[in-house]
């Protein structure tokens, strides 16, 4: 799953929380779109091992580049993509 934000603290934490509540094995990829601190302090401190990678851009670059980044680690024939303000 691709989780892709910007700038949406609660909604991040929300969502987040949801999916690792969640007991089926999944993997999450984490991009950031250059938000504040609270964020990606949030982001980076996520402990779970279904949390496979983040990255953390300094601008918004919108969707394109978050995709293709997460297609390049994607090991699955099966993926999908998950918004935080859903």
């Amino acid at each position: 799953l691709l989780l892709i934000t910007w700038n949406r603290e609660e909604y991040v934490r929300r969502t987040v929380d949801r999916l690792l509540a969640n007991p089926e094995p999944f993997r999450l990829y984490c991009w950031d779109n250059g938000s504040g601190p609270a964020v990606r302090d949030y982001l980076a401190g996520v402990k779970d091992e279904r949390v496979m990678d983040r990255h953390f851009h300094p601008e918004n670059v919108n969707q394109d580049p978050p995709v293709r980044w997460f297609l390049d680690r994607a090991p699955d024939g099966l993926v999908g993509k998950v918004d935080d303000d859903v």
